[in-house]
């Protein structure tokens, strides 16, 4: 499929991954809640689903040369919530919808974690005694579906990607990532990369394909893209940093060791916490919700697949 230059799917709010956002607090919430002056139920057993993509066969997606948007959930997620509602707080039906920052699945099972009503609703703010006590992947769901594979041919330019992997997903999901102009560099800004087939913890199932084989992985040891200078790097090799100030990693395609014309900047930024160096064939990087996805060197390919 050719797209306009902007590809999204099933895309909810990419703050709530990992999380639960307002519409589904409100199925929730409605479970819990007291509607009048005394208990009505303390506790409730509740089913998620987050939507996803998901194709009946294999699918190709072709961006443009120029700078594009993709923004996709690729497979749907189920997950079996245990709710709590520790004080007997009444929340009014009308409220339900204005609940904000339902859920911290950091600190899951701690009161003092839950709910709290928007400002600008009608009720006052609740005293965090509705809380999700815990949360488990359903990876064994009748309803939730993952797709076939989907590659995602990134054509060259600044591109900017969010990309969940849904917890029903199995098949491999590839980027496949466009020669850069040798006038000029390209940056890939990764904003969101998630795996809810995990709380936090392993992710797998995604490959990045690169026009040209890549040959090694080299420890840039850099603050930024624009500090990483390595005399010892070579044609195609991907020069991993994790600085602080920026996160991510460049494919070296003239081997100079800094990011010139024709490479290609992968940032990282705003999707991870962590970039960490292994080996020359396997770097880490840690989303910013805890999962861990392992990329190793194979076939020129970075991998991450089970």
């Amino acid at each position: 499929t050719q797209t306009d230059g902007v590809v999204s799917a099933a895309a909810y709010n990419h703050d709530d991954v990992g999380g639960v956002n307002s519409s589904h607090a409100a199925t929730i919430l409605a479970a819990v809640s007291d509607t009048g002056g005394t208990s009505d139920a303390d506790n409730a057993d509740v089913q998620v689903i987050i939507e996803g993509f998901v194709a009946d066969q294999d699918i190709a997606i072709k961006m443009t040369s120029g700078d594009d948007v993709v923004d996709l959930t690729i497979g749907e997620s189920e997950f079996d919530l245990h709710v709590e509602d520790q004080n007997d707080e009444i929340i009014a039906a009308g409220d339900y919808g204005k609940v904000s920052d339902f859920t911290n699945w950091s600190a899951l099972g701690a009161a003092g974690t839950g709910a709290g009503v928007a400002a600008g609703a009608t009720g006052a703010a609740t005293a965090n005694s509705i809380y999700i006590e815990s949360a488990t992947v359903d990876l064994a769901s009748s309803i939730a579906k993952g797709s076939e594979e989907v590659t995602v041919h990134l054509g060259g330019g600044d591109d900017k990607v969010n990309l969940v992997l849904g917890a029903a997903q199995v098949e491999d999901v590839t980027l496949k990532f466009s020669r850069a102009d040798t006038d000029d560099h390209d940056t890939v800004d990764i904003n969101e990369l998630e795996d809810l087939s995990v709380l936090a913890g392993n992710a797998s199932g995604l490959r990045l394909d690169f026009a040209d084989d890549i040959s090694t992985i080299i420890n840039a040891g850099a603050a930024d893209a624009a500090a990483v200078n390595v005399a010892s790097s070579q044609q195609n090799a991907v020069l991993v940093f994790d600085g602080g100030a920026q996160e991510g990693f460049i494919v070296d395609r003239d081997g100079d060791g800094k990011l010139s014309d024709g490479d290609i900047h992968v940032d990282l930024t705003d999707a991870v916490s962590a970039v960490s160096f292994t080996d020359a064939s396997t770097f880490t990087a840690t989303s910013t919700q805890g999962d861990t996805f392992t990329f190793a060197l194979s076939g020129g390919d970075l991998i991450d697949i089970a």
